[in-house]
């Protein structure tokens, strides 16, 4: 079976929180435009060999204008402690294209055994981006031999005071799109005695590298993303259907990949959440 169909969206647009941009009662609410969205898609389901494949394909093309996007982003200065400000703040990126195909399977290749997952393509990009600067970590980046940023330009001033430095993010890739990512997962049921189950599963993913923000940084140690990883879970579970209990030995990230799920930058230093590192355990369940 296959369908496509072509759909259009409107989200209404805004203002964010009133923040202080110096700690001295000058408060801003930072307006964001409406955002369209106008989606073609293409998609395919099927059931094959007798049954034991199912299949789920989706090719889609989606144009944004005034894109919403939510970032961490310096607004200001402390006039009094000269610290710089920040606040989660919503903008548009003035247009942006996704186009993308995703596939899905479950397949039953032998008794009691199953591999399943996904593998997605994606080529999510900025095509007109109005007003854009880099003053990622300028002084570090020239001190490092690593590549500068744009010259300043007096006539344009950021929130903070300082020299903006215009530059055309346009063909960068939007955040937190990979361009591509794939998970597959593995596992098998033993039946035994006295109506336990025994299951065990691995399940592997893996993903290009991306960013966090639009300036597409992948240099030295202020790469504004995650490069590419590998992370690998697998778990050993003992479950007892009639008595509704279950047991469970598990490793996650079991390769122990230091992965990032957010980065920005600070006063000459970038900040950094992380994904937990290699995790392991025993969990018991029962139901009552």
């Amino acid at each position: 079976m296959s369908n496509g169909f072509c759909t259009v969206a409107w989200r209404p647009g805004g203002f964010g929180d009133k923040v202080d941009t110096c700690e001295c009662g000058n408060l801003t609410a930072f307006p964001y435009d409406p955002e369209e969205n106008t989606t073609f898609e293409l998609g395919v389901k099927a059931r094959l060999m007798d049954g034991r494949l199912n299949f789920i394909g989706t090719a889609f093309h989606s144009q944004y204008d005034d894109m919403q996007r939510t970032l961490w982003a310096i607004v200001g200065k402390s006039v009094s402690s000269n610290r710089d400000i920040g606040t989660l703040l919503t903008n548009n990126i003035a247009e942006s294209e996704i186009t993308g195909i995703e596939l899905e399977f479950d397949w039953l290749p032998w008794k009691d055994g199953r591999i399943f997952g996904w593998v997605t393509w994606l080529d999510a990009e900025i095509t007109n981006l109005p007003g854009a600067d880099d003053g990622w970590f300028c002084f570090e980046r020239a001190y490092l031999g690593l590549s500068t940023c744009p010259a300043e330009d007096p006539s344009q001033i950021r929130g903070d005071n300082s020299f903006r430095r215009p530059v055309d993010f346009k063909g960068n890739k939007l955040p937190w799109s990979p361009e591509y990512s794939a998970t597959v997962t593995v596992e098998h049921s033993w039946r035994l005695a006295n109506g336990l189950r025994l299951s065990p599963y691995v399940s592997a993913h893996w993903q290009s590298e991306m960013f966090f923000s639009d300036n597409n940084f992948d240099e030295g140690p202020f790469h504004t993303g995650q490069k590419a990883f590998t992370s690998v879970n697998a778990s050993m579970r003992l479950i007892s259907e009639s008595a509704q209990w279950g047991a469970e030995l598990y490793v996650y990230n079991a390769t122990d990949e230091l992965i990032r799920s957010w980065s920005d930058g600070g006063p000459g230093y970038q900040r950094a959440s992380f994904f937990p590192p290699r995790t392991y355990g025993l969990k018991i369940r029962k139901s009552f």
